[in-house]
C-alpha cells in the first residue's frame, strides 16, 4: 500500500482474481496517529473508497480511476503522548538470550482512561514477551496488592517475525465493571506492572 498524501493509504490489486460483491474482505495496514489529540467522543471519520481502472489499452479513460463505492467509518479517539514511560531491567540481566526475571514498566497518561481504552507496548526487536499459554505475557503481575484495574483481564502478548527480527507487542484493553466509555482511571496517575522477558541473541 501507498498513498498520494500523508492521509491517503492506497491498496492496489495485482492479480486477476476479482473482488466479488457481498464477500467480506480484510485489509491490514499501519498508520501513524496525528500529533493533535481528539477528545472523546469526537474524532474524524475514516473514508473507505474503491475504484476501478479500465483494462482496455486504447480506452480514452485508461488512466482514470472510476469510483465504485464510498463509505465513511467512525474514527478513533487520539490521545496525547504519554507524560512518562519507562521500562527498566530490575536486576540488570543484560546477557544475550538471558531470561530477564523482572521488567518494570511504568507509564503516566495525560488523559483519563475509560472502559474500552487500549494501550499497546511494542518491545525492542528481539525481546520475547510471550508466556507459556497462547497470547499470554510472560509472568505478568502487579508490583504489590494494589491493582489499578480490578476487573480487566491480564494483557495479551503476541509476536511476529519481522525482517529485522522478532517483534513482540503487549496489548492491554481496559474492561472494568460499568458502562462502555465509563471513566475508570484519573489522568496523571502512574501505572506500573511487572513481567519477564527473554533477551535477544544479539
Amino acid at each position: 500500500g501507498d498513498g498520494d498524501t500523508l492521509t491517503h493509504l492506497r491498496f492496489v490489486t495485482l492479480n486477476e482474481m476479482p473482488i466479488t460483491a457481498g464477500v467480506v474482505y480484510s485489509i491490514k495496514g499501519k498508520v501513524q496517529n496525528p500529533s493533535k489529540e481528539t477528545r472523546w467522543p469526537v474524532s474524524a471519520p475514516w473514508l473507505l473508497e474503491s475504484f476501478k481502472a479500465y483494462a482496455v489499452e486504447d480506452h480514452p479513460r485508461r488512466n482514470q480511476a472510476i469510483r465504485l463505492d464510498s463509505r465513511a467509518l467512525g474514527g478513533t479517539v487520539v490521545l496525547p503522548q504519554a507524560m512518562f514511560f519507562q521500562a527498566s531491567n530490575f536486576h540488570s540481566e543484560f546477557g544475550a538470550t538471558s531470561y530477564v526475571t523482572v521488567v518494570n514498566i511504568t507509564m503516566e497518561f495525560k488523559n483519563e482512561l475509560r472502559n474500552g481504552d487500549q494501550f499497546l507496548i511494542t518491545a525492542p526487536v528481539g525481546f520475547d514477551l510471550r508466556g507459556q499459554s497462547p497470547e499470554s505475557c510472560s509472568e505478568f503481575r502487579w508490583p504489590d496488592s494494589y491493582r489499578p484495574f480490578v476487573d480487566t483481564p491480564d494483557p495479551t502478548c503476541t509476536c511476529q517475525q519481522a525482517s529485522a527480527g522478532l517483534l513482540c507487542q503487549l496489548t492491554y484493553t481496559i474492561s472494568e465493571a460499568g458502562e462502555d466509555r465509563q471513566l475508570v482511571y484519573q489522568p496523571a496517575k502512574r501505572i506500573s506492572f511487572l513481567l519477564s522477558a527473554l533477551n535477544p541473541a544479539q
